[in-house]
């Protein structure tokens, strides 16, 4: 009885320690506030105490186990932590409770064998890192218990990681923007004239702007008082007419003069090659607002647009010889649903929607379209423990299914972009 009480009064003073303090979005030269010990999984200690860290770079990554784009990077942050040794600690944090964590890494881990631990049951590292619901980074960079940088995936590599260490600051250009400074009002006009003008009088407008700094690439729909509209910010002239004509980049072909111009793709895009659009209309009506895009955008740039059939890499799906059904068909149960880039489960669902996630996988990884020829029309479980962006180890899993992807030639329907002769 008196441990249980001494147990509870320690519980009680670091809870108030803890409420006493100012918990807010950290910038770049403050320094963290006094935190708890902190639950850990996939390491060899189940508690950490962060302080104990002080001594070495410290760079947290918030995670999901559900974010494939998340766990796409562990490759990466395994080598830094393996390359840098104790110079450094990547320490993931993650709002989900043990078990969905410890489940992750137990199933990864087969093959992989990440050296990543990660605090769990997180309530309060987000508040350090977060305003405003957006992040305002992927990575964040702490030494001796300061924040020394925010970056994204493109600044956190080993020359940088070799320039803090040595005491020095990040180049401007390897630092995320301030989200927390700046932060984007996408119901408002991207300009405005002088003259005042009340936004809820607008009824119809379009205007394209050059590279705003310090605002990450986005896209968002709105809706108005009287219509709708969509707000893209620093992305390349491809992504306006992709959104315009709802289609992925596979079903789209750019036959300009300066195709570079107009679809630079990862380090070709800089603040030359990348602009801000807003248009907003006075209706609702989806395929109308689509429409009115495609014409603005058409007068706008002077290119021509038209539908033909090309000869283009896509993937099938076939049944494999020997295919059995009963090692497919769902045995029932309550419909479930998990994967991520390691691995994908899918327990009493229609066989659609293994169709869609693979062709998620096939478009986000080789820009190319999946055709469905099985004939499968009935609920499935199905279990693929393979990196999904490795068609080799995908192509193995299937097959233990009866399922058969390919890769072939066909004619399909593609949007040609194109200058005016």
């Amino acid at each position: 009885m008196v441990k249980n009480i001494f147990f509870f009064g320690i519980f009680i003073v670091l809870f108030s320690d803890l409420k006493s303090q100012d918990i807010h979005v950290l910038k770049v030269g403050e320094r963290m506030p006094k935190l708890p010990v902190f639950a850990v999984a996939n390491s060899s200690y189940r508690k950490i105490n962060l302080d104990t860290l002080n001594d070495k770079l410290v760079i947290y990554d918030y995670w999901a186990t559900f974010c494939s784009g998340c766990v796409a990077q562990f490759p990466h942050l395994d080598s830094l932590q393996r390359i840098f040794k104790d110079k450094i600690q990547v320490m993931l944090f993650a709002e989900q409770n043990r078990n969905a964590v410890e489940d992750f890494f137990s199933r990864v881990n087969k093959r992989y064998h990440f050296i990543l631990p990660s605090i769990i049951e997180d309530t309060v590292l987000d508040k350090c890192f977060m305003e405003k619901k957006q992040w305002l980074a992927n990575y964040f960079w702490v030494k001796n218990g300061v924040v020394v940088a925010y970056t994204n995936a493109k600044g956190l590599n080993e020359n940088n990681i070799r320039l803090v260490l040595s005491g020095k600051p990040l180049p401007e250009e390897q630092l995320a923007p301030p989200i927390f400074e700046r932060v984007l009002d996408h119901s408002q006009p991207l300009s405005w004239p002088a003259n005042p003008v009340n936004s809820t009088d607008v009824l119809n407008h379009s205007i394209l702007t050059r590279y705003l700094k310090a605002y990450d690439g986005d896209i968002n729909f709105g809706k108005t008082d009287s219509g709708r509209s969509i707000t893209i910010v620093n992305c390349p002239i491809a992504a306006f007419y992709l959104e315009a004509y709802q289609v992925r980049s596979f079903k789209m072909l750019f036959e300009v003069s300066n195709e570079k111009h107009i679809n630079p793709r990862g380090v070709e895009q800089d603040s030359t090659n990348l602009f801000c659009y807003q248009l907003s209309v006075p209706y609702t009506d989806t395929a109308r607002f689509h429409k009115a895009m495609q014409e603005d955008l058409d007068r706008i740039f002077c290119f021509k647009t038209s539908l033909q059939l090309r000869k283009r890499k896509v993937y099938v799906l076939y049944l494999a010889s020997g295919f059995q059904k009963k090692n497919l068909v769902s045995k029932g149960g309550e419909p479930d649903e998990d994967g991520n880039r390691y691995y994908l489960t899918l327990k009493n669902q229609p066989f659609t929607g293994l169709v869609d996630e693979l062709k998620n996988i096939v478009y986000g990884k080789h820009f190319a379209d999946l055709i469905d020829e099985t004939g499968i029309d009935y609920p499935i479980d199905i279990s693929l423990d393979a990196d999904m962006h490795n068609g080799d180890q995908v192509r193995e899993e299937l097959k233990k299914y009866g399922l058969d992807l390919r890769t072939e030639e066909r004619e399909v329907g593609m949007i040609v972009v194109s200058d005016h002769n």
